[in-house]
């Protein structure tokens, strides 16, 4: 049998000098922070920074990605029983089928009349707490699959560049002109008067708009949630059909 590891043994008080140390510095990161937001909140109110909106737009959007993974996760290993996969292909396989759930779950929300904001923040929270185990356990697995991959400069800069690529466009996405003819006249417009009417309603004489869209269901989610103003919900229905 091979010899156990020998164990350093920690001295008490150099356990409370880490402690205090750790404090200490917290406390001047802290105080740095205060003296930083308090010269900058005299030319440009802290609470009117455009960050706390993004913030709010990032919960939302965070929370849907969870809701439906977490939820395909679940119908993927306990309904429909796949095995094999590995985590990545699970995490991409379980976002689409949440996502399809979604939106026959805003379907039938629509067709009854429960398009409001109360309905909007209950069902991604409901998917998201029906599918949590499973949700988690993937996580975890995608975590250990991260860890245990081999990183090479290449990957490193591969994934440099992807991101680096994926802000730029995350950027341009926020400004109006992002928006093309079909989302400006169509996707968006079915939304607007589904958010508005509360319910799933029709629309004479304009054939493209009577069709079942998975984007604009999306959408209608987008304007229903509580807490984003008009420009707010612009931004985070593209976040959506991103």
């Amino acid at each position: 049998m091979l010899p156990r590891a020998k164990r350093t043994a920690v001295l008490p008080w150099r356990k409370s000098e880490t402690i205090w140390s750790g404090l200490l510095l917290l406390g001047l990161a802290l105080f740095g922070a205060y003296q930083y937001a308090s010269a900058v909140h005299k030319f440009y109110a802290i609470e009117r920074w455009l960050f706390w909106k993004l913030a709010m737009l990032w919960g939302w959007v965070l929370l849907l990605s969870l809701a439906c993974t977490s939820f395909g996760q679940l119908l993927l290993t306990r309904l429909l029983k796949l095995r094999g996969l590995t985590p990545l292909e699970s995490a991409v396989f379980a976002m689409a089928t949440g996502v399809l759930c979604f939106q026959i779950a805003l379907y039938i929300g629509g067709a009854l009349a429960w398009f409001t904001p109360t309905f909007a923040v209950l069902l991604p929270l409901g998917m998201l707490a029906l599918g949590a185990r499973d949700g988690s356990r993937l996580l975890r697995s995608l975590l250990w699959a991260a860890r245990d991959a081999r990183h090479t400069p290449l990957s490193f800069g591969l994934v440099v560049a992807g991101s680096m690529c994926c802000g730029l466009l995350y950027l341009g996405a926020m400004t109006p002109d992002a928006l093309n003819y079909d989302s400006t006249w169509c996707h968006l417009t079915v939304a607007q008067d589904y958010a508005r009417a509360g319910r799933i309603v029709h629309f004479p004489a304009d054939y493209t708009k009577n069709m079942p869209q998975l984007a604009s269901m999306i959408h209608t989610w987008g304007y229903l949630v509580p807490g984003l103003d008009t420009p707010l919900r612009e931004w985070v229905t593209r976040r959506l059909a991103a």
